[in-house]
């Protein structure tokens, strides 16, 4: 029995998240050490931790940009903390 167009497309579409998004957040939980713990009990709680995490990582991705480096780079500016 063949799937509906909708259900292959939504099908397909999660299918890439795994190539697309999940791999940022990995990297995301793994650059500001969120793989391991959080800080909060439940998810609203968490879901304001990461939203931290996100808005630290674009403040370090301006200042790098404005030290002069183009190429996206933020661990370096968390090593030296």
């Amino acid at each position: 029995m063949s799937q509906s167009p909708v259900r292959e497309r939504l099908r397909k579409l999660y299918a890439r998240r795994g190539q697309t998004i999940e791999p940022f957040n990995d990297w995301l939980k793994l650059l500001f050490e969120l793989d391991h713990r959080v800080w909060h009990r439940g998810l609203e709680n968490n879901r304001t931790q990461l939203l931290a995490a996100i808005f630290a990582y674009q403040l370090l991705l301006r200042y790098n940009y404005r030290c002069g480096n183009h190429n996206g780079q933020a661990q370096w500016i968390l090593d030296t903390l």
